[in-house]
């Protein structure tokens, strides 16, 4: 049997080595990581000094353009200059150009590095969740060579508790932190537990920890403390906050993008600073790395701790930072609403607080992860639907992490 792991994000990563540091430790596999940070080049250096992986192969998300470059300016991001931003469009230009006179194998060919020869191999399982266009050039190629190779769903968070379809692919087995959350749990479908993070197991978290270059700037706990989990919204850009009628018509898709995006921006920042105000210990800020720039002024008034900036998991974090007597606030964060199953343990006593409802980011309840999360957590995950209801249930927590 051959594996192959696709990996798009870090907890895709972090999935990935678990489940091939557990279950398929002595199986042949490989991975293929998306190459989308500026530490990319070692972080593959890093995978493959694990030794876990036959091949690491990696492929070039799509580089910083002019509209990037625009992005990152607006919100005070590093990124790559402005002749660069140039000199990158026209070589994606050139590309798409290539792609269309010489097809698929181009794609293959100009995106897919590593060390090894990818195409050549042939693969009984592929794990992935994320689809974009050369990952389905890459099932396509997959499935060319081995008809019968089987496609597992890797674990990603929520989302991957929704539904076990992307487009056109169906997956033959699901591989779950929790499988009992899954709405189809109770479907015809194979589902696979992952093992969960276990603190004490010294030997794969130093695993991880070398592989998302864990560095400790956090301490040893966070013993009874409020920790906010910010999820990324961004700000209205500043060029789109006071429009007139031909920035409007010229934009008119970006403005109706970042209109929402802006508005669940304002309804979390205003949510924060208000349980910020109501609770009297010791509280934390972990950003989202894509808001860390435009959202950490926001509460430079407000008494309250900002963890550092980085990109690993919160999961890697708290593999070496013991949350515990702690409440978790986001609006629907995966790092709140999976933590019991993927790191969390009932002697931890935290608790989580979503405040989806509060401000109707997405309707969990009719997807019913919502409903599977509050049967399985009863009296750790609260979903208030008002403040009055919300401030009951923080005081209530309050309570019981005080003890």
């Amino acid at each position: 049997m051959r594996y192959l792991f696709v990996c798009v994000t870090e907890f895709q990563l972090l999935s990935a080595l678990n489940i091939k540091y557990h279950l398929l430790m002595h199986e042949d596999a490989d991975i293929l990581i998306r190459n989308n940070h500026q530490d990319d080049d070692e972080i593959i250096n890093r995978i493959v000094k694990t030794k876990l992986f036959n091949n690491v192969f990696f492929f070039r998300h799509k580089k910083e353009g002019l509209h990037q470059y625009i992005r990152n300016t607006t919100y005070h991001r590093d990124g790559v200059g402005f002749f660069k931003a140039i000199s990158n469009d026209m070589d994606m230009l050139k590309n798409r150009i290539m792609e269309y006179i010489y097809g698929d194998k181009y794609v293959l060919a100009s995106n897919v590095s590593g060390n090894g020869e990818f195409i050549k191999n042939k693969y009984d399982e592929v794990f992935f969740i994320t689809l974009d266009p050369v990952i389905k050039l890459l099932l396509k190629q997959i499935k060319s060579i081995n008809a019968d190779c089987k496609l597992n769903l890797l674990d990603e968070g929520t989302m991957s508790y929704f539904g076990y379809r992307v487009e056109e692919y169906i997956f033959d087995s699901i591989y779950l932190y929790e499988p009992v959350l899954s709405v189809c749990y109770d479907d015809n479908y194979n589902f696979v537990k992952i093992p969960k993070i276990d603190r004490t197991d010294e030997s794969f978290i130093n695993l991880i920890n070398m592989v998302f270059k864990w560095r400790d700037i956090y301490g040893q706990e966070l013993d009874r403390s409020v920790i906010f989990l910010d999820q990324g919204y961004q700000a209205m850009p500043s060029y789109l906050k006071n429009p007139n009628i031909i920035t409007r018509t010229i934009f008119a898709n970006t403005y109706r993008k970042h209109f929402k995006l802006a508005a669940m921006y304002e309804a979390e920042k205003d949510w924060f600073k208000k349980i910020i105000s109501w609770v009297n210990i010791e509280k934390y800020m972990k950003f989202h790395p894509r808001t860390w720039y435009s959202m950490k002024h926001e509460f430079d008034d407000n008494n309250i701790n900002i963890l550092p900036n980085n990109a690993i998991p919160w999961e890697v974090i708290c593999s070496n930072l013991h949350v515990k007597n702690s409440i978790f606030i986001t609006i629907n964060s995966s790092s709140a609403c999976m933590y019991e199953a993927v790191i969390g343990r009932p002697e931890d006593n935290n608790f989580y607080i979503l405040l989806d409802q509060l401000i109707q980011a997405k309707d969990g309840f009719e997807n019913g992860l919502f409903d599977r999360l509050l049967k399985l957590y009863p009296q750790k995950l609260f979903i208030p639907n008002t403040e009055e209801e919300l401030r009951y249930v923080l005081d209530s927590c309050l309570l019981k992490i005080a003890k």
